[in-house]
Order: C-alpha cells, then structure tokens, then sequence
C-alpha cells in the first residue's frame, strides 16, 4: 500500500529555521551550525532521487554540481546572485523572491548571498563540491 503524502506549509518549516551569517567555501561541512539538517537548512521532503530543502542563510557558498539530474532553485524571500559554468564559461543569474531557475543536470554552480535570502531547493543526490573554480 502507498504512504498518504504529507503537506506541509513552507512559511511554517521556514520559521523554524535559524539564520546562517557569511557563510564561505571554506566553512566546516561538518560542523552542526554548517550541516543540512543544522538550524538555518532543513530537508522537509524526499522528492524523486533526491530531496526538497529550505534553507536561511547569508553566503558564499563552495562550487557544486549534480550528475544524477537538474535541481530546482527558488528564491521565497531575499535575493542571490546564482553562477554557472556553461560550455567553460562563467554566467550569473540574479535571483530575487518568488523567482527561480532549474539547473541543468552536470552543470557547476555556486550562490553569492550577501544579503539574507530563504531559498527552496529540489536537489537530486549526490552532488559533488569544490571550493575552486572548477576548470
């Protein structure tokens, strides 16, 4: 038999998170405060091959990139500046509330959040991490 899907209110699961300040490439994944699952990201639903997240933070965030599939990115409030490699060259997207971007599966990506911004992702799993310009 099927499990029942569960709602869930995304103003609610956003309230319930902290706030992450100047977060870089180089913090510790391994810390609490760093973690998914910490108190500024939490993972509300599994979705496909991978999760949906939301996430309260300020960052710099480190190079990343899935191969199993696209991930979905959507700004709720605040705003981010979203960079990708594409075909060996680097472009921006500015992403401000209730705007959003699919990222096509392979592709390198990283946020510039130097303001807060409360983002939903739909991510595939695994994802792959450089804090280097991947070349």
């Amino acid at each position: 038999m099927s499990a029942i899907p569960c709602a869930f209110d995304i103003g609610c699961e956003l309230a319930k998170l902290g706030f992450l300040v100047d977060r870089t490439p180089s913090s510790s994944e391994s810390t609490d405060a760093d973690a998914v699952g910490g108190p500024w990201a939490s993972e509300v639903a599994p979705c496909r091959d991978g999760s949906i997240y939301l996430v309260h933070y300020s960052v710099s965030s480190e190079w990343e990139r899935h191969r199993q599939g696209d991930e979905m990115v959507m700004v709720i409030e605040g705003a981010t500046t979203m960079f990708l490699i594409i075909d060996d060259i680097q472009k921006s997207i500015h992403l401000a509330g209730s705007q959003m971007v699919v990222v096509p599966q392979g592709i390198w990506h990283q946020f510039e959040t130097p303001d807060s911004a409360k983002i939903m992702a739909i991510t595939p799993q695994s994802a792959e991490h450089s804090t280097d310009l991947p070349g």
